[in-house]
């Protein structure tokens, strides 16, 4: 999600991570999740990324691709990113994630829309920072009513969801 970087915390004069511990934190918690679940991490990168380092200590990397990363992941690992709604489609599990910074800079702003997202869509929240041991870190399946839902209050409705939106615009523009 370009945390440390994101534009929009410019753009809204917000507080921003400090990277070397936000990367840190991540790292240390991806390490422990490859290895309790024999699986590598692939970041999708923001599409404003732009790393001059390897700041996922040589983890795969791409941009512009999160819709085919998530469908064909076992689970998601997310701070609230738009990006969640193709783990909600593809029913894929999410892990939140949260840092000490989080639970400081924005406990009322990110952190909150986070808790919100998880409580939502049954799914669980980590502080990278305060993982002691491996086996603290659970994946759970797939709550599907709380999908349906968030599927059908945010993101479609029953009657438009095997619809393009091209078609959905141009159905719009005849009647009006």
């Amino acid at each position: 999600e370009y945390t440390p970087y994101h534009p929009d915390f410019d753009l809204l004069k917000m507080k921003k991570v400090e990277p070397i511990a936000y990367y840190h934190g991540l790292n240390k918690f991806f390490n422990r999740v490859e290895k309790l679940y024999n699986t590598k991490i692939v970041i999708a990168l923001h599409p404003t990324s732009n790393y001059k380092t390897d700041v996922y200590e040589g983890r795969e990397m791409q941009k512009s691709n999160s819709n085919k990363l998530v469908r064909e992941c076992k689970f998601v690992l997310a701070h609230g990113s738009t990006s969640l709604s193709f783990a909600v489609l593809h029913s894929k599990p999410i892990i939140f994630l949260i840092n000490d910074q989080f639970e400081d800079i924005y406990k009322h702003t990110k952190l909150r829309l986070i808790q919100r997202l998880a409580k939502m869509l049954k799914g669980s929240i980590y502080n990278v920072d305060r993982i002691q041991d491996d086996e603290e870190i659970v994946l759970r399946g797939v709550n599907m009513q709380a999908y349906e839902y968030f599927k059908f209050q945010y993101l479609t409705s029953p009657k438009s969801e095997n619809k393009l939106t091209k078609h959905l615009f141009l159905d719009y523009l005849k009647k009006h």
